[in-house]
């Protein structure tokens, strides 16, 4: 940082110490502020949305691969040969993995990288609100400074200090200019964000809401195939499992299976040792 950027820093905040206390005049703009506020609550939330959107695909991927492990590890378990289902299972997750590589594509497109995209803008943004505020400090020093100023020269003249009011208006000269500048700098900076904030945040409605319908539309069709793919298991399953599926007798099947397990020798001993 220069010696002229360092010095300004130093003014800047002894100027914000001086304005909470009260002792110099703020310049407000209310319009402005109000965009701001709306500004900040749509950046909180979009913020928000990218870092779901982020969570949604990786749930989405720890399922698949979950899916996968669990299929494998069931084949693995039969030692001779694995069951009908279990096969067709078996190939219906390695062809829905393909899809969701797919899915998995487009999602990145069409949903979680347009948010990206769009909260990248916040940063130039935000260094555009910060230089505003700066330029603000600026002028609000150099205006100050003009009024003590004016206000030395309005003493002076009760008192008949003819001298002390010419070098106060050599004074005046040169901060009148420097305070035309650093005006003319902040209105320009702050106008330019009146106009632009509000442009911004209604595009938002069009930009998020068409990544929305994208997420809704991917969803509806990876389900789909999800549905279509492990409907057909059905097809080579016995008819007996078919029939306890649909008439809830699962849940009895491995019931009985348990019971089976626990009438064992080797569970009966082993529940003898633990009295």
């Amino acid at each position: 940082m220069s010696w002229a950027g360092f010095r300004k820093a130093i003014n800047r905040g002894g100027t914000q110490v001086l304005m909470r206390a009260g002792y110099i005049d703020t310049t407000i703009d209310p319009k402005y502020d109000g965009y701001k506020q709306t500004y900040r609550a749509l950046e909180k939330e979009a913020v928000k949305l990218q870092k779901h959107t982020k969570g949604y695909l990786d749930c989405m991927r720890q399922i698949n691969t979950s899916q996968s492990n669990i299929v494998e590890t069931l084949d693995s378990l039969h030692d001779d040969e694995p069951s009908a289902t279990i096969t067709e299972y078996l190939q219906v997750i390695h062809t829905l993995s393909s899809s969701f590589a797919v899915f998995d594509n487009a999602y990145r497109e069409s949903v979680h990288q347009p948010i990206v995209q769009f909260n990248n803008y916040f940063r130039d943004i935000n260094q555009a609100m910060s230089a505003r505020n700066q330029k603000k400090l600026d002028y609000d020093i150099i205006k100050n400074k003009v009024k003590r100023l004016e206000d030395k020269k309005e003493g002076n003249s009760r008192h008949m200090l003819y001298k002390a009011n010419v070098n106060i208006d050599d004074q005046l000269r040169r901060f009148e200019k420097e305070l035309s500048m650093t005006q003319s700098a902040y209105e320009t900076l702050n106008n330019q964000l009146k106009n632009e904030l509000p442009k911004l945040i209604e595009l938002r409605k069009i930009y998020i809401e068409t990544s929305f319908e994208a997420f809704v539309k991917l969803q509806m069709d990876f389900c789909n195939q999800n549905y279509i793919s492990l409907n057909e298991i059905q097809n080579v399953m016995d008819k007996d499992s078919r029939h306890d599926y649909a008439t809830g007798k699962v849940g009895d099947k491995v019931d009985d299976v348990l019971i089976r397990m626990n009438q064992l020798n080797i569970t009966c001993n082993n529940a003898a040792l633990a009295l």
